[in-house]
């Protein structure tokens, strides 16, 4: 915060010194670089200490921000040595208790120390009875006799018992007493302690806020003084403002000029697009001619199409495309040997023929040329007996093809076929 108010210092000093710059020449003329100079100056002064009260209201906000945080943590402190209090009188409340409960068992050991000593001097009575009984009465008498001394001396014993018992309780419980006793002195202690240290705390906490108080005063009458130096600032701006008048004439002359040299400029321009779209038009028209060219080119090479292939694969297989792997002329690109079957090229009537021989005696051979969509266009069928083991079928076909339609030959069954004797062709008869 006050890295800013030395800023704004600095920014007022260098602002005064702006104002006393001279704005004449010595022949009484405008001195208009001194005059932008001086407007540029003083809008940079003013942004300047715009971003300084910017940054130092933001730093007020800031330590409003944490002494209201400071005020909270005071507040929760408070709040734990109010909690610490009550647990110091629940402590004296048990303490009081268990004070009071050791009393009442203090009582009862000595009510029954008073019992004790009663049927003490009953059983020394009843001992020098029996003693009496035993020298003058029978012997059935000093049974019966002997038989209760023995019932007293029973619950004697009991009461003995019982009395060690509630003793025993009575040490436990001095000894429960003493714990008790020393965990609230050593809470006593602590909380004694605790508030000692928060005393001073909060003696220390309210002197820093009592400074920060003070450094919040302080920076409120910097930035009341900042925004006087600005509101003067302004109305020093106001006045130069008013002295740049001419200034602005001869600015808004320069402007006109400007703006005709831009228009002219404009007029350049759209003279030169216009040029360039009809140099566009052109070297369209140009391209759209050439790919008419290479299209009726194109046209005038794929019309020729023929293809003629042979060596099928032996033995073949049933109701697929039956490859033939030499190729003995393909114009146009329709046939693959990687698939067996012909692509037309363009739309048209095709003509398509195959030729193949069978080996093997009592067999025989059925196959078709079929198309795309599983049309059969022609078959070809032929059979061996036990004295012909080699003969040969034809098929011929006529048909439309549309472009990218397929023809292939495919055989009924698996049969061996003599390679080279086998053949399968076709070419373009006329184009749509």
């Amino acid at each position: 915060m006050y890295v800013a108010v030395v800023f704004l210092c600095v920014m007022l000093a260098g602002s005064l010194s702006g104002l006393i710059l001279p704005m004449t020449n010595s022949d009484g003329s405008a001195d208009m670089p001194s005059l932008l100079n001086h407007v540029s100056l003083l809008e940079q002064t003013l942004t300047s200490l715009q971003t300084t009260t910017s940054q130092v209201q933001s730093e007020l906000h800031a330590t409003k921000k944490d002494l209201q945080a400071t005020q909270s943590q005071l507040q929760t402190t408070m709040n734990d040595l109010h909690t610490t209090r009550t647990q110091l009188q629940s402590s004296e409340t048990r303490q009081q208790l268990a004070a009071a409960e050791i009393s009442s068992l203090k009582h009862e050991v000595s009510s029954l120390k008073a019992e004790l000593r009663s049927t003490s001097d009953e059983l020394i009575m009843v001992k020098t009875q029996v003693e009496d009984m035993t020298h003058g009465y029978q012997h059935d008498s000093v049974h019966h006799n002997q038989t209760l001394l023995d019932a007293i001396s029973h619950d004697v014993n009991l009461n003995t018992a019982q009395v060690k018992a509630v003793m025993s309780d009575v040490k436990q419980l001095n000894k429960q007493l003493n714990l008790v006793n020393s965990t609230v002195y050593d809470v006593k202690t602590e909380g004694h302690g605790f508030y000692q240290n928060m005393s001073s705390w909060v003696q220390t906490f309210t002197e820093k806020q009592s400074e920060e108080s003070m450094k919040l005063q302080a920076a409120k009458l910097l930035a009341h003084t900042a925004s006087k130096h600005i509101d003067k600032l302004e109305d020093d701006m106001k006045s130069s403002y008013s002295n740049m008048s001419l200034v602005r004439l001869d600015i808004h002359s320069i402007w006109r000029d400007l703006h005709l040299a831009q228009s002219n400029l404009s007029l350049a321009i759209f003279d030169v697009l216009t040029l360039k779209n009809n140099l566009s038009v052109v070297e369209k028209q140009s391209m759209e001619n050439k790919l008419s060219l290479l299209k009726v080119l194109q046209e005038v090479k794929t019309r020729n199409v023929a293809f003629n292939v042979n060596y099928p694969s032996s033995p073949s297989s049933e109701n697929t495309p039956l490859i033939f792997s030499t190729i003995l002329y393909n114009e146009g690109s329709g046939y693959s040997t990687s698939t067996g079957t012909f692509t037309a090229p363009v739309s048209g009537t095709y003509v398509f023929w195959t030729h193949l021989a069978l080996t093997h005696a009592n067999t025989n051979m059925s196959f078709d040329i079929i198309k795309s969509g599983g049309v059969i266009m022609a078959n070809g069928y032929t059979e061996t007996d036990s004295s012909i083991d080699e003969t040969d079928a034809s098929a011929i076909t006529v048909t439309h093809l549309d472009k990218g339609e397929e023809t292939w030959v495919q055989m009924a069954f698996s049969r061996d076929i003599y390679p080279s004797s086998s053949y399968f062709g076709g070419a373009l008869l006329s184009e749509d």
